[in-house]
């Protein structure tokens, strides 16, 4: 598997699967884009409806160029675990 590593920035998300080079260079271009995802913002307009607070928290699984580094079966423990340390990390700075 791949080193693990924590980005902060852009997450575009939508309503399409991308799997073309060209639209991730889009994407990169126009909005600064670290990755694409396809959750994150139904789940951002109802938080900012409700005026909750929100993090997401997304491991990178594919390139959306049809290659994936790891496959899933390998890799939910892993995101797992990994997902708990930040959220984890992230409360013990808020005491």
């Amino acid at each position: 598997m791949g080193e693990s590593r924590v980005h902060a920035g852009i997450i575009a998300t939508g309503d399409q699967f991308i799997a073309d080079k060209a639209v991730v260079k889009e994407l990169q271009e126009e909005f600064n884009a670290l990755a694409v995802e396809m959750e994150g913002a139904a789940v951002a307009q109802v938080t900012d409806m409700l005026d909750i607070p929100l993090v997401v928290i997304r491991t990178i699984s594919d390139k959306a160029d049809g290659s994936a580094h790891m496959v899933y079966s390998e890799a939910k423990q892993v995101t797992a675990d990994n997902s708990v340390a930040i959220t984890l990390n992230m409360l013990s700075r808020m005491k």
